[in-house]
């Protein structure tokens, strides 16, 4: 008999206990909850509306893992009853997520869409009241609907344009050489500028 087998016996026991250990604390661990969405509002019919309803559903499904049948069923559950009317179709022919987002895709086309996108942004202009931060960032959704985000010059032109005629007509008289600056450097001048005519004179 082998004089290290008692010393093996008594390893392998600790360990089984180490692992029965383990699980044991395991099942005492509370699971942390896993994080859910929250439901999107219910789809009015609005075309405006899609565009925000659209992305935040399918955003749904995918958390919560929802196919087939039971997805058919949350994304139908997620329209306004007028709504629910005008795919109750779907249900019998073709009851997918796709089929309905397809079909609301469909009746809410806008053949002008980028045509008015552009012309939104083209027209773009600071209100009195409105802070640079607010123009900011109503100019980046203009801009990215109009799909020019990435054509740095002419956002910097168009942004430049719209602003309030005070700190526009500073920029000008300070810098020669604005429109040669990139779009991000443009934007770092412009809220340099802004903060200094925000700043009380003491």
């Amino acid at each position: 008999m082998d004089q290290n087998q008692p010393l093996f016996a008594l390893i392998q026991q600790l360990q089984q206990q180490l692992v029965d250990q383990q699980r044991q604390l395991e099942a005492l661990t509370p699971t942390r909850p896993q994080f859910r969405l929250p439901d999107p509002p219910r789809f009015d019919g609005r075309p405006f509306s899609l565009k925000t309803w659209l992305p935040a559903i399918q955003a749904k499904l995918r958390s919560d893992g929802l196919v087939g049948q039971p997805a058919f069923d949350y994304v139908y559950d997620r329209l306004e009853p007028s709504q629910q009317a005008s795919v109750l179709h779907l249900r019998e022919t073709n009851p997918t997520p796709e089929a309905v987002f397809q079909y609301f895709e469909r009746l809410c086309y806008n053949p002008r869409e980028k045509q008015d996108a552009v012309l939104r942004f083209a027209n773009i202009r600071q209100k009195d009241d409105e802070s640079l931060v607010a123009y900011l960032a109503r100019f980046e959704r203009l801009s990215h609907e109009a799909k020019v985000h990435q054509q740095d010059l002419l956002r910097t032109i168009t942004l430049h344009r719209g602003l309030r005629p005070t700190l526009r007509q500073i920029l000008e008289q300070s810098y020669d050489t604005l429109f040669d600056l990139e779009y991000d450097d443009y934007i770092e001048l412009l809220q340099r500028h802004d903060r200094r005519q925000q700043r009380p004179i003491i």
